[in-house]
């Protein structure tokens, strides 16, 4: 019987997967549902987000045309409602301070001009997913 245990993180838009293979059996079948195991489940990660890198990076942009210091900006997890059709998004950003203000989450909604900011300071629990963050 073998115990397969994945964890992920997804930084900087790569996917880093670390796994663990406990039980018996031979070392080659471990690497082989290993290898089997971190397809799959690259494949499920990409299904449930349903939004790929673009997305991101058009969320990221619509975010930094509504901040007072862009460049300062410091993007954290990201979630997408199941059909894509809205998106949470952490960030921290300096104010006219010059101080950072604190992680904030801006909820956003895809339309025909692309990803627009409906809010820029939104609770957690009020975005797809309940606030359910995809790590990156």
């Amino acid at each position: 019987m073998f115990v397969l245990h994945v964890t992920s993180l997804v930084t900087g838009g790569k996917l880093v997967v670390t796994k663990a293979v406990t039980g018996g059996g031979s070392f080659e079948k471990r690497k082989e549902i290993m290898r089997n195991g971190l397809a799959g489940f690259a494949a499920i990660l990409v299904a449930l987000t349903g939004c790929g890198d673009s997305d991101v990076r058009s969320i990221e942009a619509a975010v930094k045309a509504r901040l007072v210091d862009p460049d300062s900006v410091k993007f954290g997890s990201v979630t997408f409602s199941p059909k894509g059709e809205s998106a949470c998004i952490e960030y921290n950003a300096k104010n006219r301070m010059g101080g950072y203000s604190g992680q904030t989450i801006a909820s956003l909604e895809y339309g025909t001009d692309g990803w627009k900011v409906d809010q820029m300071e939104w609770r957690a629990d009020l975005c797809p997913r309940g606030g359910k963050f995809i790590a990156r």
